[in-house]
């Protein structure tokens, strides 16, 4: 069963879990500020009872029918949070039956933003992060939103936070990073996070790191050249850490409205792979987590 999303929708995946109920919230907010459609998109799978013996039976018409109803239950639950929440937002919703993950980058095909709690239930059943999440944040064709707070989603920062590393992909998580700062009306906080264990770049504590730190600032300027002129409203504070790029990122999104990472990078700097980093900062920071892919145009 395929799974479309509107053009340029905010999607959201909704489960009923306390995490979707964040992500939902979240979506629905964002939705409204950037006066895009919200589309909500329940998955569930309809599971043949096990007879023993490697045998599975099918389920009645009527069992079939309870799943079914469930399911739509949570949608029109989710439908009617939302015309509470966002009432002047134009909301769709759809079922759709199969694996959610799959169903949500099929939908991201044609979203502006898909959003997802970290953990749930039923069909978006997760691990620590989430299957779900994290296959959606690493697959996914448009940004996604990561919500692992469920009483922080919506929390009010002063700042969006953005992880740089110097890679090509770092133009695609600005280009996001700018346009939630220019739309919540923040600060841009624009972080160069270095591992020290990157040979050649960052010395001997006991030697000079002008060296290391001058590459970088050179990096943030290459990386932030010719944002100024398109966000004009948007205040940017540049900043260089030496650590492990996972605890920098997350320690510097302490409060934050947002940070947004890239999905998998290799930058100027020995090739930071931003793969681990997503992962790791999705793990670790308490704020909504957009993860955006290098070849994601806005």
């Amino acid at each position: 069963m395929s799974s479309t999303a509107p053009a340029s929708s905010i999607t959201v995946g909704v489960d009923g879990s306390d995490e979707s109920r964040a992500a939902l919230s979240w979506a629905a907010m964002e939705a409204a500020r950037r006066h895009r459609p919200l589309h909500l998109l329940h998955s569930y799978v309809v599971l043949s009872p096990y007879a023993g013996g490697g045998v599975y039976t099918s389920l009645t018409s009527l069992e079939t029918d309870r799943v079914e109803s469930a399911a739509q239950h949570v949608l029109d639950d989710a439908v009617t949070t939302v015309a509470r929440l966002a009432p002047g937002v134009a909301v769709t919703a759809a079922l759709h039956q199969g694996p959610a993950g799959r169903a949500l980058v099929e939908a991201s095909a044609t979203a502006d933003t898909v959003v997802v709690g970290a953990r749930g239930r039923g069909s978006l059943t997760a691990a620590v992060l989430g299957s779900v999440s994290a296959q959606v944040a690493m697959h996914a064709h448009a940004p996604v939103v990561v919500i692992k707070n469920r009483e922080g989603s919506t929390a009010a920062g002063d700042r969006v936070v953005v992880g740089l590393d110097g890679s090509a992909g770092s133009q695609a998580c600005l280009a996001y990073a700018f346009e939630q700062a220019d739309s919540r009306g923040t600060t841009l906080d624009a972080v160069l996070a270095l591992p020290a264990e990157l040979a050649g770049w960052v010395p001997d504590p006991s030697q000079d790191s002008t060296d290391a730190m001058t590459r970088g600032e050179l990096l943030l300027s290459e990386a932030l050249a010719g944002w100024a002129p398109k966000y004009p409203g948007v205040q940017v504070r540049r900043s260089i850490v030496f650590d492990d790029p996972v605890s920098a990122l997350s320690r510097s999104s302490d409060g934050a409205q947002l940070l947004v990472v890239g999905s998998r990078g290799h930058g100027g700097f020995a090739g930071l792979v931003l793969g681990s980093v997503s992962h790791g900062v999705l793990q670790e920071a308490d704020c909504p987590v957009a993860v955006v892919r290098g070849s994601q145009q806005r």
